[in-house]
């Protein structure tokens, strides 16, 4: 099906490409502030940037829903698009129904292990996973080279 032009996926997700996803403009919600010390990923692209979207703990749901705990009203998004969970051994992403696919690093992923600085992207929303204040103090947002998935699956 198409609408302006523009291929949609099965859960009304505009298909988009890597080059062209950066170039949508919308109105964008801003959430609410984010102390540092606190989880979250953080926008760096388009209207998004620089926003904070707090991580609880366990699963966190991230879509286009609004029942989403982080909301990406963005039509490159899908309506349930991945999971990041924390358990003790850390985070791990796992794309659930996108159609456009999650990335960390550049690097299409079912399920992977992430950590502080890495770039994940939802279809065309690209954000940076903080994981609060590092050993030293300081915040590191250097993303890391891509890896194997999570251990022992």
């Amino acid at each position: 099906m198409e609408e302006h032009g523009n291929q949609k996926g099965s859960q009304g997700t505009v298909l988009v490409e890597r080059d062209r996803a950066s170039m949508a403009t919308i109105d964008v919600p801003k959430d609410e502030p984010v102390d540092l010390d606190e989880p979250a990923l953080v926008g760096v692209s388009g209207d998004f940037r620089d926003q904070r979207f707090r991580l609880g703990p366990g699963k966190t749901t991230i879509g286009r829903r609004p029942d989403s705990d982080i909301v990406l009203p963005d039509d490159s998004v899908s309506s349930l698009h991945a999971w990041i969970i924390k358990d003790k051994s850390g985070y791990r992403v796992m794309n659930i129904l996108s159609t456009n696919g999650t990335f960390v690093n550049d690097r299409k992923i079912t399920e992977e292990v992430v950590e502080q600085g890495d770039r994940i992207r939802f279809g065309g929303v690209e954000l940076v996973l903080h994981t609060g204040l590092d050993a030293g103090g300081g915040t590191a947002a250097a993303p890391r080279a891509g890896r194997g998935g999570w251990p022992g699956w």
